[in-house]
């Protein structure tokens, strides 16, 4: 199935991890770095996978909250995250998915305005866009350490829309914006901020049906799939 990007919509949004780079376990790498330095030889080790997995799409600092319950662990956890895929982006390890480079370049020539959304941290994102020399592809980004609530809240989406605002100069109705997201928290809070056109990508993360569950306008294979026109 593919996903027809009309001359309608004047901002797309992705989600990074999953959706426009390539995650082939590196953020479950990650996550299991970052429980063995808090946790060595954890045997809770299953049970904090399915956390993780039910979570994907959320503020990784959020994620560790609900696996540890405190803070001090949760925060000692996140840096460790951070440590480890900033390490694996530095090896080269994060790539871009084929075909997400070719819509980004599509959708500016269609005038349309590009903006990025993440679970990850600031610094995690700048080094993701920094290592694939995607500073002029993006116009906007914004990551989950940046506003109040992570996902399914709406938080940044809304701030990506209240930035498009303050450059363009007016406001943009829920229809001329369309989201993608390979998560449940990447739909839920598209639909939250009153999003029409939510687009998930079936990556293995979710299912179809919990993401169609979710709010799902559509479900497509990968970013490749969407026409424009």
């Amino acid at each position: 199935m593919s996903f027809e990007l009309s001359s309608n919509y004047k901002f797309a949004i992705f989600d990074v991890a999953g959706t426009t780079v390539l995650d082939e376990g590196i953020v479950i790498e990650s996550f299991l770095d970052a429980l063995d330095v808090v946790e060595p030889r954890s045997t809770k080790v299953e049970q904090y996978l399915q956390i993780i997995q039910a979570t994907m799409g959320e503020r990784k600092i959020d994620v560790f909250l609900k696996i540890f319950g405190e803070l001090n662990k949760a925060e000692q956890a996140h840096e460790a995250f951070v440590k480890s895929y900033l390490a694996r982006v530095k090896r080269g390890e994060v790539l871009a998915i084929p075909g997400s480079e070719a819509l980004f370049s599509k959708l500016r020539n269609q005038a349309v305005k590009i903006g990025l959304n993440t679970g990850f941290s600031r610094n995690i994102l700048d080094a993701i866009i920094e290592s694939l020399g995607w500073q002029t592809l993006v116009d906007y980004s914004v990551a989950s350490s940046e506003v109040n609530l992570g996902r399914p809240a709406p938080d940044m989406i809304l701030s990506l829309v209240e930035r498009y605002r303050r450059d363009v100069g007016h406001d943009l109705d829920g229809s001329e914006i369309v989201v993608f997201g390979d998560t449940i928290a990447d739909i839920e809070s598209a639909k939250r901020a009153g999003i029409d056109a939510r687009v998930a990508i079936h990556s293995g993360v979710h299912t179809v049906d919990q993401l169609t569950e979710a709010g799902a306008s559509v479900v497509i294979s990968s970013v490749a799939d969407v026409v424009v026109k």
